[in-house]
């Protein structure tokens, strides 16, 4: 008599195989993710000491002129019309730090893709460096905040996946932006927009950002930009909440936040957590910003309205009755649609996010009607 053949193996063997291989795969992507981290260090630290050896503070004069050509924006006339900090508008990169894919992860996506997970040629984009952003007219970075094991405060994008930012070291970052704005000293205020990403991957030593780990990296922005950053107590001045500052229309003059850096915390889980250090915001360095959803706190200097399509009229009501700062979104990379692009524009935001900063493309820039990545609201 026969013996039965034992069909039930060939699966198993084959389940067996395809773990193996994904294992393996998943390895791989992690160990370039992370080996990453080293070139990046190492690249940031090499750049850093390049532009110290070349720092040159130039007087007001020059700057005024460079900010001119920088961003279109004649100072010294929107000093004498009396422009006030909530009447500029400006463009800012999206993931400003973001250097494309390691081989491995884009060999991920592209399999994310097939299976209809992820849009094809997502997050495979890339921005030049920290000053070169900024000397081309970008008025603002966004940066995504994470901390490692030994307390390295980081900007990437996800944990080992997607891992390749000029940013690495979030410490040299904020010394780089430091730099460039002493030695432009009557350049427009710039924006820094911090998301503290929740995200733990404990194994490769890569945490997330907790309220004391928030409150760690708020008193490194105030060390890294000194006398540069303006602090939530400056802009208040006299007022208890952005709320009634708003109201009054009566934010800071232009002519008053010259040379400066603002640093906006974006709205997420450690908003409540920053907010308890001190619901005054006398003691803080960054100033809170919140989501569309949660527009009506009092502290809500900066309110995110992402879709301006479909939330344009919020967005306006927000900018024009209560008086607050918006930063919406131009476009999402891989698309930039005319209808997005035109509505954050007749949005009234000020403070609009792209993929497509001035410079790098031929067929879109994020630019305003002037051809500029700045302009003055009436």
């Amino acid at each position: 008599m026969k013996k039965a053949k034992k069909w039930w193996k060939i699966p198993l063997i084959s389940f067996g195989v395809l773990f193996a291989l994904v294992f393996v795969f998943a390895i791989a992507v992690a160990w370039q993710g992370m080996a990453g981290m080293g070139k990046w260090r190492e690249w940031q630290k090499s750049h850093l000491a390049a532009l110290e050896s070349e720092f040159v503070v130039i007087d007001n004069a020059q700057s005024l002129e460079k900010e001119k050509l920088r961003t279109g924006i004649d100072i010294e006339q929107a000093i004498a019309e009396g422009v006030r900090l909530n009447q500029l508008r400006g463009i800012f990169t999206h993931n400003s730090y973001k250097q494309g894919l390691t081989p491995m992860s884009r060999v991920l996506y592209n399999i994310l893709t097939l299976l209809g997970v992820t849009e094809k040629d997502s997050y495979t984009y890339s921005f030049p460096p920290i000053t070169e952003q900024l000397n081309s007219g970008v008025m603002g970075l966004e940066l995504d905040l994470y901390q490692n094991k030994a307390g390295e405060f980081m900007f990437f994008h996800s944990p080992v996946i997607d891992m390749e930012s000029t940013g690495i070291n979030a410490q040299l970052a904020l010394r780089e932006v430091s730099l460039w704005s002493r030695a432009n000293p009557s350049h427009l205020p710039a924006i820094l927009l911090i998301e503290a990403k929740g995200t733990t991957v404990a194994p490769f030593g890569l945490y997330g950002m907790s309220g004391e780990r928030v409150e760690d990296f708020d008193n490194l922005v105030r060390e890294e930009l000194g006398e540069n950053v303006l602090t939530p107590a400056e802009l208040l001045r006299d007022y208890s909440t952005f709320a009634g500052m708003g109201k009054e229309k009566d934010w800071p003059l232009l002519e008053e936040t010259l040379g400066k850096v603002l640093v906006f915390l974006h709205p997420g889980h450690a908003t409540q957590d920053f907010l308890a250090l001190d619901e005054t915001l006398r003691t803080q360095a960054m100033i809170p910003a919140f989501s569309h959803g949660n527009r009506d706190h009092e502290q809500a200097a900066m309110v995110l309205v992402n879709d301006p399509v479909n939330y344009g009229e919020d967005s306006r009501q927000i900018v024009n009755e209560r008086g607050l700062l918006v930063r919406s979104r131009l476009d999402v990379w891989p698309n930039h649609l005319p209808q997005r692009y035109e509505a954050g524009l007749n949005s009234d935001a000020q403070w609009l996010s792209t993929d497509y900063p001035i410079g790098l493309y031929e067929d879109y820039s994020a630019v305003f009607p002037n051809g500029f990545t700045a302009d003055i609201r009436p």
